[in-house]
């Protein structure tokens, strides 16, 4: 299906249940998907969704399990509840650092997801994004470092250079984090931050590097 140029929203709905459509093109002009627009698109493989989009619904993509990737553009704010849930052929997603919110179950029922990015001066914490920790990896880029989350609940954080020097107000990616069990901070990271690890109540093993 090609959408033409000039429409602004795709109301709530619209390819409900379509479950033979495989493509879809959205046009520039479209600001808007509404809630369960693709729900049960279950053939639906390759979509793109432009720039001009900055409002996806509850369920847009429930139960399309024919996605295996999906890229969200810069210009979306928030994710809605359950948008990708049971898209069992989902594997990974990048999440923009412009997503400031994210509702609930997003990620319920994507059995094969094992990666989740989340770009450089992303505020989102993995506590926010309602995955399932013991299956997926979690990526955090932050300025000159990168803070990786694993299924053991092991958090390495590698790069050269200081962390933010106080998360009191910005929080870290492990903050308030319970899957995290051990910490290894890499050689060339210079500094910890203050409150980096706030919350982490199951924290029992860190590795400080001498470069610290």
């Amino acid at each position: 299906i090609e959408i033409p140029s000039g429409v602004t929203s795709i109301g709530k709905n619209a390819f409900q249940y379509c479950s033979s459509l495989t493509s879809i093109e959205i046009p520039e002009s479209v600001i808007s998907i509404g809630n369960n627009t693709f729900e049960h698109c279950s053939s639906l493989t390759n979509i793109t969704i432009p720039g001009s989009v900055t409002s996806i619904g509850n369920y847009a993509f429930y139960n399309c399990t024919g996605l295996t990737s999906i890229t969200i553009p810069k210009s979306v704010t928030s994710i809605g509840n359950g948008m990708f849930k049971y898209c069992t052929g989902l594997t990974s997603i990048t999440i923009p650092k412009s997503v400031t919110s994210i509702g609930s179950n997003v990620f319920g029922g994507c059995t094969v997801l094992t990666e989740v990015l989340l770009e450089n001066g992303s505020t989102l914490t993995s506590g926010q994004l309602g995955v399932d920790a013991s299956k997926i990896a979690t990526y955090w880029n932050e300025d000159n470092l990168t803070w990786t989350l694993t299924a053991d609940g092991t958090m390495t954080i590698s790069g050269k250079g200081a962390m933010k020097e106080d998360y009191n107000t910005y929080y870290s990616p492990a903050y308030d984090n319970e899957n995290i069990k051990k910490v290894v901070i890499e050689d060339g990271v210079t500094s910890i931050g203050e409150y980096a690890f706030s919350g982490c109540r199951s924290l029992t093993d860190i590795t400080i590097p001498g470069s610290v």
